[in-house]
Parts: C-alpha cells; structure tokens; sequence
C-alpha cells in the first residue's frame, strides 16, 4: 500500500471513529446524569413500598430536574410534539409529590395502596420503564446535538467510501502485482 492508501485507510478510519464517538457521547454518556439523578429515583418513587419513601424519592427527582432547569420546553428538535413536553411532564410529577404530601396519618392501608398505585401508573409506562420525553438529556442543547448526529452522519458515508476505495485500490494493485 502507497502512501496516499495508508493516508487514505487512516483518514477512513478517523471519520468513522469521530462518527462513532459522537453517537457515543450524545446517546450514552449525556445520558447518565439523567438516569442517576432522576430516572433512577422515579422507579424508586414508582415501586415504593410506603407513602413516606415514594415522597422522599419523587422530592430527590424533582429537586435534579428544578437544579438541571428540566421544568419546561420540548425535547423534539422539529414541532412541539406532546410526548416531548417537559413542562406537562414536570408539572404531572409536582402533582403527584403533592397528592403525597396530602395524605394524612389516618388515611387507611387500602387508600394508601390506591395512592401508591396510582403513582406507579403516573410514573411507569406498561412494562415497567419510567416514562419520560425521549432525549431529555440532552435538553437544552438538543437542536445542537442533532446537528452533530447530522454531521456524524455526513461524515459516515465519506468515511465508508474512502475505506471501500483504498480497500479496492490495495487489491487492484495486488492483482497486477
């Protein structure tokens, strides 16, 4: 392989490893603050056992997302999609830590129960998994992380077709070789 192969393979190698690195960065690493400060303490709050720690669990969500600024806006890079409506949601989880707080002493086991169930509707979708707008984490940059997937992807099909090309001229050159 010439020179101009090796720089041509490295070149194709570097695009499509900046391609993936970006796709990493956005869609993993941006995400784990959410997940263990907020997400992590709604499935708490969701499958509490008692009042008192589904309370406790939703008021340490709640505090990450008022510190975070995740009180209101839209997730969705193109419209105002309801799924994407952090305000509804945030407001849906200040309503359940309050429908908490009013629940007094003498409320009975079964009433609590009810409460609990409720909650766990509120905060969990059919199987399970918290529900939350899609691409929170990466909320309020989202338009900018996009454009980074965009040009990731840009990148990917330059970067595939310089590997084809160097690919295909190392093994013309060891057939006339």
């Amino acid at each position: 392989m010439n020179i101009h192969g090796k720089l041509g393979f490295f070149l194709g190698v570097f695009l499509l490893m900046v391609c993936f690195g970006g796709f990493i960065y956005i869609n993993v690493i941006l995400r784990c603050p959410f997940k263990q400060h907020c997400e992590v303490h709604l499935q708490r709050a969701a499958t509490a056992p008692t009042i008192e720690l589904a309370k406790q669990e939703l008021a340490m969500a709640i505090e990450y997302l008022e510190k975070n600024s995740l009180t209101h806006g839209y997730t969705s890079v193109f419209g105002n999609l309801p799924d994407d409506d952090i305000g509804y949601w945030y407001r849906s989880l200040k309503e359940a830590h309050l429908s908490l707080s009013n629940i007094g002493n003498d409320v009975s086991q079964s009433d609590k129960a009810i409460v609990l169930w409720n909650l766990r509707q509120t905060l969990l979708d059919g199987d399970g998994d918290v529900v939350f707008p899609e691409g929170i984490h990466k909320y309020p940059h989202n338009k900018i992380y996009f454009g980074i997937l965009f040009l990731c992807a840009l990148l990917w099909f330059p970067g595939i077709g310089l590997l084809a090309y160097v690919w295909s001229e190392t093994d013309l050159n060891k057939a006339k070789g």
